[in-house]
């Protein structure tokens, strides 16, 4: 089964990083895809994977991400056709 998590921005991502990172040993150990998605209302940024995850600033701590869906109005469109591609959204 392939996962994708949307993380949107807030104050503090330290007990979501860490479930996140949890649920994600879990979906491996199963043998699922499991990305972790930024997704924020930037226009800049488009829809992609990663070729490595890496750590961005959430609040005060940090949250380990896999790639970008935004969500802004003129790239919602491309991240909703590029998260097709997965049985389940959270």
């Amino acid at each position: 089964m392939k996962i994708a998590v949307l993380h949107w921005a807030c104050s503090s991502v330290g007990g979501i990083n860490t479930t996140l990172q949890t649920l994600r040993e879990v979906a491996v150990k199963r043998g699922d895809t499991f990305h972790i998605f930024a997704s924020d209302p930037q226009r800049t940024k488009r829809p992609q994977l990663l070729k490595e995850r890496k750590k961005v600033r959430g609040g005060d701590t940090f949250i380990t991400i896999d790639g970008y869906a935004p969500h802004h109005i003129t790239n919602y469109a491309a991240s909703a056709d590029f998260l097709r591609e997965y049985d389940l959204v959270m």
